[in-house]
């Protein structure tokens, strides 16, 4: 039972990392068209948190 738990959690933690970064790289996106090229960085970094699709 500990297993499935740990499993459960680690897919949590992984769904919890996907929308940070994808909140955190469209947001710097769309900053980008409003106010300035100086959130290209955080835009960046999201891409960056964004794990890759798991099958």
């Amino acid at each position: 039972m500990g297993g499935a738990d740990l499993a459960v959690r680690s897919d949590a933690r992984l769904d919890l990392l996907e929308t940070v970064g994808a909140t955190q790289f469209f947001g710097g996106v769309v900053l980008v068209q409003w106010v300035a090229e100086s959130w290209v960085w955080p835009s960046l970094a999201g891409l960056a948190l964004w794990p890759p699709p798991t099958p």
